[in-house]
């Protein structure tokens, strides 16, 4: 049907979890880039009750981003890593030294899948 907007998703195969993480990290980085673009344009406004509200807006979508983005780079390290415990532990700021140094041990695959789509 031409002109709607369907949502759908898709099973990854298995070995396809790093490329579809890495894809959504780089989605969730160009929307975090338009948010700052946005709070960037904000300076430019003349009244100054509208711009109060534009930055509220993209204020709270700045953050959702922010978010997103750590969400998508964890996903991005658990499958790459082959290891999805990884996530819970690059999360836990007790915990993160340890994880990224486990991470650094076992960088070869990490290394061949940037190789392979960088």
């Amino acid at each position: 049907m031409s002109g709607r907007l369907n949502f759908y998703w898709y099973e990854t195969k298995p070995g396809e979890e790093a490329e579809a993480a890495w894809g959504q990290l780089a989605g969730a980085a160009h929307r975090l880039l338009f948010v700052c673009e946005e709070l960037e344009a904000c300076r430019s406004g003349a009244r100054i009750e509208l711009v109060l509200g534009r930055l509220e807006y993209h204020m709270e979508n700045y953050l959702v981003r922010v978010y997103e983005l750590r969400e998508r780079a964890v996903a991005l390290a658990a499958a790459t890593s082959g290891r999805n415990e990884i996530g819970g532990l690059l999360k836990s700021k007790r915990k993160r030294g340890a994880a990224l140094r486990a991470l650094r041990i076992s960088e070869a695959p990490l290394l061949g899948h940037w190789k392979r789509c960088c």
